[in-house]
């Protein structure tokens, strides 16, 4: 077998040359380990390993959390060690081996203004220390030039989210030079690259899609075919100049290689695939109207994907939109399950204000089944049900009988029935461990394939899927199905709610639970995130599911993820018990169906941000260290907006400690690390602000003799606990 020693394997190209190769090609491939800038460790890898080919994709312009070359250009230390260096010493080794060598690199190394230039033309680009840096390289590389295979790529293209793809690039810029330019589309030119190394060819080549692509142009299709509310703006060329220096505007021209498609094709097929990966909603899920923008977030990447150290982290538009017809809000774009779900870092039994209010949830509803199996229709008896649900386990829930203020539930004996019960989206089985407890048959579906093994393992019935039809059918009639935040989770709104009707009959309740009421009311922009496409309002609630031959009966209210409602829902009529004109109200009352109310959120939101971004930078000013804790997904929205940096994270889900947060690529660790912590002056940030009480619980138990100040909320403002 040909055996490739591979330099470079981690970054954007390389590691999508690697994942090429080992889906399509019969070559043992070996990442170089050797460190670049060391002749002789990389001699010593190199008769070790003893290669037939050495590919090198090295080479740095960016710095954590810098996608551009504004990370060396004041670093020419870093800049010449990396560019120029470490990339000679793998030429001169392969060449004193006498192996066959391959450098890929950026052909934006030519000064001019749309000219085409061929593989023959000499690199002359020197505006800017980093340009001056790669046309010596090449330069200096092509000296060696018996076995030495020069490829230049243009503006890469990969066909995804990814920041380092030029179509996101294109998205992220304000404004936009109208020039021509050359791509490269990685999935034409990657098996081509692949052929001439193979063939141990030499010389240099330019491996650019025929035809040219006009970035204006470009980014419309964008917007036509991802997301219709990009904003397209002209950059002009003194604009440009003064803004980032001259650039190079060549075209490179590919005159050696014929089979490449055309850039325009490639695109097209492209911009297909990205937009099922990420579909724009542009009508209202619950009464189908039109949607008005309400926050911009950017493009961000998935607040979930916690990650290892090189792993890429796609971005996706994040934008915050509302209806004027029954206020629901939604995220404007929705990202495939398959790409949120599969492998999801989020486990729910990790918080015990969390598992306070599973415990809570399981008893309501266990009392309320039973008072109406003993006393019949509850539209007739539980006229009074008064139901109190709390994070705090001292407070019980209660059910009146409605001539007595003694708990029915103390005057009974519980009957035999057992009853069933299915949590859709069930994660780990927290809250279905508190209903077997309580005597119920416990069913669960979940689509995470390395969470379900866990809930299953505790004696669960679990389905590993998405809610779907086919699941449905599966399962017998349920007396309960929950929902615990999972209903905001999809666009198939309407799929869903028919898909649960499968499996239930007129004594059926489903019990739909949805985060942070008080969103709109006080800025709470922290919960939009890919997973959280909507945000109910009853009024919203109730008119997408009289659509389905629903009935929205009760409103209940939790303060669990920073107060939500449940909304309790079932087939048939409204019972005597409803109290849903009463919430209607008093959302009417606070503003929530005028927009206004819309107009301060936005207004809010950019407040907290500011407000908390000022706080933190007051504390690293006094030298203090500044951490987080709770990596939850609603904290990665804040970080990711904010462009917040912190030293730590401090978790308690074993998921996600060891690895970076999405984008900012801030350390998980757990709290031991803190407790070992030698410095004593710090910041702590409660980024689960919703279990603040039980992380400032356990941060003054384990702080010793730390100094902590404590942000403990910034929702509607900063909150500070010294």
């Amino acid at each position: 077998m040909v055996k490739y020693l591979f330099y470079g394997s981690k970054g954007y190209i390389g590691s999508y040359i690697k994942s090429y190769i080992s889906k399509n090609l019969d070559i043992e491939f070996i990442e170089g380990l050797a460190r670049c800038e060391n002749y002789e460790e990389v001699n010593d890898e190199i008769k070790k390993v003893k290669p037939d080919r050495i590919i090198s994709v090295i080479g740095r312009s960016k710095g954590k959390n810098i996608y551009n070359s504004d990370f060396v250009e004041n670093q020419l230390d870093i800049n010449i060690k990396d560019n120029l260096y470490s990339k000679m010493v793998l030429v001169k080794c392969a060449s004193d081996n006498k192996i066959h060598f391959t450098h890929i690199g950026d052909g934006s190394i030519f000064e001019g203004q749309n000219e085409e230039l061929n593989e023959e033309e000499i690199p002359n680009l020197k505006c800017s220390n980093h340009s001056i840096v790669k046309v010596y390289f090449e330069k200096l590389a092509n000296l060696f030039g018996d076995n030495y295979l020069s490829l230049r790529i243009a503006n890469p293209i990969s066909g995804d989210y990814d920041p380092r793809c030029f179509l996101s690039k294109i998205i992220s810029y304000e404004k936009i030079i109208n020039k021509n330019v050359s791509v490269s589309v990685l999935e034409d030119i990657v098996p081509i690259l692949l052929n001439l190394v193979e063939e141990e060819k030499t010389g240099v080549y330019n491996l650019v899609n025929p035809v040219p692509v006009n970035m204006i142009e470009l980014k419309i299709k964008i917007k036509e075919y991802i997301d219709s509310t990009l904003e397209i703006k002209e950059l002009s060329e003194e604009e440009h100049n003064n803004l980032i220096g001259e650039r190079s505007h060549v075209i490179l021209k590919n005159e050696k290689i014929s089979n490449i498609p055309s850039s325009s094709e490639s695109l097209e097929k492209i911009l297909k695939i990205m937009q099922e990966q990420c579909f724009e909603l542009k009508k209202c899920l619950c009464c189908l109207g039109q949607n008005k923008l309400l926050l911009n977030l950017g493009y961000q990447p998935l607040a979930n994907h916690f990650h290892e150290k090189f792993e890429k982290c796609e971005i996706y538009p994040l934008k915050l939109m509302y209806c004027e017809n029954c206020f629901h809000a939604q995220l404007s774009h929705s990202v495939d399950p398959e790409i949120l779900f599969k492998n999801y870092k989020y486990v729910s039994g990790t918080s015990k204000t969390g598992l306070d209010f599973f415990e809570d949830n399981a008893k309501m509803i266990d009392a309320y089944k039973r008072h109406e199996s003993i006393f019949g229709s509850s539209e007739k008896i539980i006229e009074n049900v008064v139901v109190e649900i709390k994070n705090d386990c001292d407070e019980k829930f209660c059910i009146m009988d409605e001539n007595s203020s003694e708990n029915v539930t103390d005057n009974f004996e519980v009957p035999e029935k057992v009853y069933k019960v299915l949590d859709i989206a069930c994660n780990d089985g927290s809250q279905l461990d508190y209903f077997k407890k309580l005597g119920w048959n416990t069913y669960g579906i979940d689509p995470a394939e390395n969470i379900c093994p866990i809930a299953e393992a505790k004696g669960h019935k679990i389905i590993c899927d998405f809610w779907n039809a086919e699941a449905a059918s599966k399962l017998p009639v349920m007396d309960v199905i929950t929902c615990q935040n999972v209903f905001a989770h999809t666009r198939f709104v309407d799929q869903f709610l028919e898909d649960c009707k499968l499996v239930m009959d007129e004594n059926s309740k489903l019990f739909i639970q949805t985060s942070q009421r008080e969103m709109i009311e006080k800025g709470q922009f922290d919960t939009c995130y890919a997973e959280h496409l909507s945000f109910f309002n009853s009024l919203s609630m109730k008119t997408l599911l009289e659509r389905h031959g629903l009935i929205l009966n009760r409103i209940l209210d939790t303060s669990i993820h920073g107060r939500s409602y449940i909304f309790e829902i079932q087939l048939g009529k409204v019972l005597e018990n409803s109290n849903v004109s009463q919430i209607l109200e008093e959302e009417t009352k606070i503003g929530l169906f005028s927009l206004k109310l819309y107009e301060n959120f936005h207004l809010n939101a950019l407040r907290s941000l500011s407000n908390l971004k000022s706080e933190i930078l007051k504390h690293k000013k006094l030298e203090k260290k500044i951490i987080g804790f709770g990596a939850a997904a609603k904290a990665m929205t804040v970080l990711c907006f904010g462009n917040i940096d912190l030293d730590y994270i401090i978790d308690e889900n074993e998921l996600k400690i060891g690895l970076l947060s999405p984008k900012m690529n801030i350390p998980v660790v757990n709290l031991k690390h803190f407790e070992e912590d030698k410095d004593e002056d710090f910041l702590v940030v409660c980024l689960a602000w919703n279990f603040a009480d039980e992380i400032i619980r356990k941060i003054n138990k384990t702080k010793e003799n730390k100094k902590c100040t404590i942000i403990r909320t910034y929702f509607p403002m900063v909150e500070i606990i010294e």
